[in-house]
C-alpha cells in the first residue's frame, strides 16, 4: 500500500554534493529496493551557488523539482538550518531546499549513506584480522570508517528486533593520539601549522609530505605505508571502543595491503594500549569495496522507508 505522501511524490531526486569539485545528480522511481542508474555531474567552479546547479538539472533533463523527495549528502556535520557545504563554497538552508522541492530535504551524511547501501547491498569485504563477514541479520553494532579526502566515521546498530540504525559522527576531528616517540615527532610537525592535530590530518596525509621525515628521518615509502597501517588501525580501535561496536569494523577507501606485514601492522594499531582486550581480539576488521555507494546509501535509506511505510527519521 502506497501512503498519500508518496502518491504525491514524482520521483526520488539523490543529490550527491561531497566530492570535491563536483556535484551529482539522478533521479530514481519510489520503490523498496531503487534502481540508481547513472547521475549527472556538473562540475562546482561553474555554477555560483546550490540552487543554481539544481536548476540546471531540472533544466536540462526535464527532472521537475517540485513534489520531489530529495535526499542531499554531504561531507561534515548536517547539523543546522543552515549549513557550508564541505569541499565547496556553497551554503545551503533547509527552508530555501523545501521551498523548491515543495517538502523538506533529507540532508545525511556521505558516510551514513555509505553505511545505509552497506546494510541494503553488503559489499565484497575482505578480512584485515580475524574471519567471517559482517551479519546484518542479527543484533550487533559496527563501525564504518571511511579514508579518502577527508576521514569519516558512521555506526550502525541493529537491535534485538533486526531494526537497523545509522548513526553519522565527526570522528575524524578528534583529537590525534600518538603510540610512540616517531607518532609524537609527527604531531609537533604538523602542529607547527598552528592547526589542531586531527586524525583527519594524520590519516590523509600523502607518504610524501616532509612531515614523515620528521618524525622518523631514514624511513622510506614503504616503512611510511607501514605506519599509516598502524595508525589506520589504532583508530579503528578507538573507534570500537568509544562506540561499543564489537561486531564488527569495516574501512572503506584506504586500502590496506594485503601482505603478511601490512595486516601486522594495522593489528598492532588495533590492539595496542588498549583495554577490553579480549573484547578486541574477537572483533573482526574488513576491507570494503565500494564504489558510488553515496548515491546507492540515500536510495537505500528511502526505499526502507518506502517498504515500511513509516515517517523517515534519521538517528543523530
Amino acid at each position: 500500500m502506497t501512503t498519500s505522501a508518496d502518491q504525491d511524490v514524482r520521483h526520488w531526486l539523490l543529490i550527491d554534493a561531497s566530492r570535491p569539485g563536483e556535484i551529482a545528480l539522478t533521479a530514481v522511481q519510489p520503490a523498496a529496493a531503487p534502481r540508481v542508474g547513472r547521475a549527472v555531474c556538473y562540475p562546482a567552479a561553474g555554477l555560483p551557488t546550490f540552487t543554481d546547479a539544481l536548476l540546471r538539472f531540472e533544466r536540462e533533463t526535464g527532472t521537475a523539482l517540485n513534489r520531489s523527495t530529495a535526499v542531499l549528502t554531504i561531507a561534515g556535520a548536517v547539523s543546522g538550518k543552515t549549513i557550508a557545504l564541505a569541499r565547496s563554497r556553497w551554503t545551503i538552508s533547509r527552508a530555501g531546499l523545501a521551498s523548491l522541492f515543495g517538502r523538506p530535504a533529507v540532508i545525511i551524511n556521505e558516510v551514513a549513506a555509505k553505511a545505509w547501501a552497506t546494510l541494503a547491498d553488503p559489499p565484497k569485504e575482505r578480512p584485515i584480522r580475524g574471519a567471517g563477514f559482517a551479519d546484518f541479520a542479527g543484533a550487533g553494532r559496527y563501525s564504518l570508517l571511511s579514508i579518502s579526502e577527508g576521514v569519516g566515521a558512521a555506526i550502525i546498530d541493529v537491535d534485538e528486533a533486526g531494526v537497523a540504525r545509522v548513526l553519522d559522527t565527526e570522528a575524524g576531528h578528534t583529537g590525534f593520539a600518538p603510540d610512540d616517540e616517531a607518532d609524537d615527532r609527527l604531531m609537533a610537525a604538523l602542529r607547527r601549522s598552528g592547526r589542531a592535530v586531527s586524525w583527519e590530518r594524520v590519516l590523509t596525509l600523502s607518504p610524501d609530505d616532509p612531515a614523515w621525515t620528521a618524525a622518523a628521518p631514514g624511513e622510506g615509502r614503504a616503512e611510511r605505508m607501514l605506519r599509516l597501517a598502524r595508525l589506520t588501525g589504532s583508530f579503528m580501535g578507538d573507534l570500537t571502543l568509544g562506540h561499543g561496536a564489537w561486531s564488527g569494523a569495516m574501512l572503506t577507501g584506504r586500502r590496506i595491503g594485503t601482505d603478511a606485514a601490512s595486516k601486522a601492522a594495522f593489528d598492532g594499531g588495533f590492539m595496542g594500549r588498549r583495554q577490553f582486550r579480549r573484547m578486541l581480539t574477537e572483533t573482526p576488521c574488513w576491507q570494503l569495496d565500494q564504489q558510488d555507494y553515496v548515491l546507492r546509501g540515500a536510495a537505500a535509506l528511502l526505499g526502507r522507508r518506502h517498504a515500511e511505510q513509516t515517517p523517515l527519521r534519521i538517528a543523530a
